[in-house]
């Protein structure tokens, strides 16, 4: 009976997380979680998922303190009880980037970005989409850290593996090359820089859904790259993103800081 309540309430976190309430999903995964470990105890292989899931979910809902307790245990939960290459580990590790990013420690989220990035290489090869999208966050965060140079080598790598296992119409494969566009606007190709994060805002806003803080940060990318050449459409592209950076929630709280202080100060 106990692991039935324990089922349903990681079900309803699922199904929330997939709604768009992080918080709610939050809620539903530390319930989960505390009576999983009443019942089973505090070393059952399942909590290393459901201790993962609630991290992951108070990441989303921007709660970075409680993301970081409960993806850090999950870590030591996995290397422990499930091994140090399970492929869980990668997952958490990139989420764990994921709460670093959030709270400025760039260089801590690079360490896990290309630890998961090795890891999956190793498990998946190099042309599996979760290998793409751990290249794709390690060249973003060393762009986040003002290194674009070495940043172009793990966009170039995602958008090779996007292309060839999800296509260049998938917004994840546009995602990349806007970023790899913002790279390259910072290293002094400004043209070449534009016209990839255009492409890439398009791929992205061509999708019914599509993916807002990636676009968010597209646009602002975009908006410095036009500054000072083109003013109005600059400041346009910088509201832009700014909308989509409040729209996605709580989860781009510091973008949207970001996104504000430029046009602050940009008019």
């Amino acid at each position: 009976m106990h692991y039935e309540v324990i089922t349903l309430l990681n079900n309803l976190g699922t199904f929330a997380g997939a709604s768009g309430d992080h918080q709610k999903a939050s809620d539903y995964f530390s319930q989960s979680l505390a009576l999983l470990e009443q019942v089973l105890g505090p070393e059952h292989p399942d909590l290393t998922v459901i201790c993962g899931n609630a991290g992951t979910a108070a990441l989303s809902s921007g709660d970075n303190d409680r993301a970081l307790q409960l993806l850090t245990r999950a870590l030591e939960l996995t290397r422990r009880i499930r091994g140090a290459e399970h492929p869980e580990i990668a997952r958490i590790n990139n989420n764990l980037a994921g709460v670093y990013t959030r709270v400025g420690d760039y260089g801590r989220a690079i360490e896990l970005h290309r630890a998961a990035l090795e890891l999956r290489r190793k498990l998946l090869g190099a042309t599996h989409a979760d290998t793409a999208n751990s290249a794709s966050n390690t060249g973003d965060a060393l762009l986040n850290l003002g290194r674009p140079a070495e940043a172009m080598p793990y966009f170039d790598e995602a958008i090779a593996s996007f292309a060839a296992t999800l296509g260049e119409a998938h917004p994840s494969y546009g995602a990349v090359l806007a970023y790899r566009g913002i790279a390259e606007a910072k290293l002094g190709k400004t043209k070449a820089g534009i016209a990839a994060i255009e492409r890439g805002i398009a791929i992205m806003t061509a999708v019914a859904d599509p993916p807002l803080q990636h676009l968010g940060d597209a646009r602002l990318g975009l908006a410095l790259a036009l500054w000072p050449r083109d003013r109005v459409r600059a400041r346009a592209q910088a509201r832009q993103a700014r909308d989509h950076f409040l729209s996605f929630g709580s989860g781009t709280a510091r973008e949207l800081g970001i996104a504000d202080a430029w046009l602050a100060a940009h008019r």
